[in-house]
């Protein structure tokens, strides 16, 4: 892709925030997204991050975090864990970022599944399932 001069300074603009117009044809702004940030409540709902480690040694519990790219309702949601393990304790400050705490009845292979998440439009978000394994220290 060619840019025309004027595009290139315009797009310095925005990076050094210096203008808040750039190039009509490139809007890098609306590529941008951090959690909870930049996504449109048209566009899906899904998982941005988790701080449950693939294998996770643990004395019994761990506080683990779900972040979501925007605001999601925790009235509606339906979290599951197999193998014995339960979910103590869901907060969150912002709707953003999930905190819980995961309690195991045994180690091995465990998943975490949560559906019927939902944003302030009502858009559900499509079951997510993470995987992890469990050892007991």
């Amino acid at each position: 892709m060619k840019l025309s001069n004027w595009c290139l300074v315009g797009l310095v603009g925005i990076l050094l925030g210096l203008f808040t117009a750039g190039c009509t044809n490139i809007d890098l702004l609306s590529k941008l997204e951090a959690p909870g940030g930049g996504a449109a409540q048209g566009d899906p709902i899904y998982v941005v991050s988790t701080n449950i480690p693939a294998n996770l040694s643990t004395g019994g519990s761990f506080a683990a975090t779900v972040t979501f790219n925007r605001a999601v309702n925790l009235t509606a949601v339906q979290v599951s864990l197999d193998n014995g393990a339960a979910i103590s304790a869901l907060t969150s400050a912002d709707n953003i970022t999930w905190t819980f705490t995961i309690n195991f009845a045994i180690g091995g292979a465990h998943n975490l599944t949560l559906s019927g998440v939902t944003d302030a439009t009502g858009r559900v978000m499509n079951p997510y399932t993470y995987s992890f394994s469990v050892t007991f220290t």
